[in-house]
């Protein structure tokens, strides 16, 4: 179809009209003065041995003014950022409205607009000494495990300790590093996770952490119970008891169920001068280890008998 065929219809004609008079507003409009936002990035160069104590404004909104082709060509550019260079004082330090617009203009972002708000209007900066300490770490946690199910040894944290580097005066009271609560449920397998020193109550943008995470380990088995019928010591060979053996039960981990059956578990019990012989509470003699659990002695209690050649009068 040559362009002789298209001007013969009049439709053709009128979208052809109407695509001229779309780009003739456009440039136009183009060419006309708009205004609009821009975020530009703060940065403060901190001097050395400071520190900022209490994290300013990160980002400045510029509203600017300029032809349409102006503010399309500040779109299209990178991150735009603007620095602060407060000196070697502890002194708050502000910069003001009028301070920033200067060093804005001094930006060759902003050579050919105008500005004309800056939000928020000033900045204020305010440094302290730096220091470094190290706190313990304190993981509260809550620990639901599915029926049958515990832990074979107990919540394993590494470090035990975190490094903090910050300003002095923040830095001094600080006496422990404590992490958001580590909440599981339903557990039935082992948990090796890590979290975040950041996630803490303490946590401010001013500080810096070494190591950035805290790793944690919790291994856990299914248990089951073993009984045993253990002898009861006697704190002297002249000193009878009744009964003299116990039922003691005790769960313990499947996987270890029989190195707990070889395991020597020791009964005793503690004589002072205002008991009567009876009813004294069986004790576990021996230190046991961790994972035998919820230990139960029947019967709870033993009677003894002293001789009357050995009772002081």
């Amino acid at each position: 179809m040559g362009w002789q065929t298209f001007f013969e219809k009049d439709r053709n004609i009128l979208i052809l009209c109407i695509c001229l008079s779309a780009i003739i507003w456009i440039f136009n409009r183009m060419s006309q003065l708009t205004r609009s936002t821009l975020d530009v990035q703060v940065k403060v160069e901190v001097p050395r041995f400071f520190v900022v104590s209490e994290a300013p404004s990160r980002t400045l909104r510029v509203g600017i003014e300029g032809t349409g082709w102006q503010l399309l060509q500040l779109i299209r550019q990178e991150k735009i950022d603007i620095q602060l260079n407060p000196v070697r004082s502890t002194d708050p330090q502000q910069w003001s409205s009028d301070q920033l617009r200067l060093r804005l203009s001094d930006l060759s972002t902003f050579k050919d607009v105008r500005i004309v708000s800056i939000n928020p209007a000033r900045i204020n900066v305010l440094l302290d000494s730096a220091a470094v300490k190290s706190v313990p770490v304190v993981l509260p946690y809550k620990l639901d495990y599915a029926k049958g199910y515990s832990n074979i040894e107990p919540l394993d944290i590494s470090p035990k300790e975190v490094q903090v580097s910050g300003p002095k005066s923040k830095i001094a009271q600080l006496q422990s590093w404590k992490l958001d609560s580590l909440i599981a449920t339903d557990i039935r397998k082992n948990i090796m996770d890590s979290i975040p020193f950041s996630q803490s109550i303490n946590y401010e943008k001013v500080y810096s952490l070494s190591p950035s995470y805290l790793k944690y380990e919790l291994p856990v088995s299914e248990f089951t119970e073993l009984k045993q019928v253990c002898k009861i010591e006697s704190p002297a060979d002249s000193i009878s008891l009744f009964p003299r053996r116990a039922v003691v039960r005790i769960r313990v981990p499947t996987d270890k169920y029989n190195a707990a059956q070889n395991y020597d578990i020791r009964l005793s019990i503690q004589i002072d001068n205002k008991s009567d012989g009876s009813n004294v509470p069986i004790q576990v003699k021996n230190t046991l280890p961790y994972w035998m659990k919820n230990i139960r002695i029947s019967p709870p209690t033993v009677d003894y008998l002293i001789p009357d050649s050995l009772v002081v009068q």
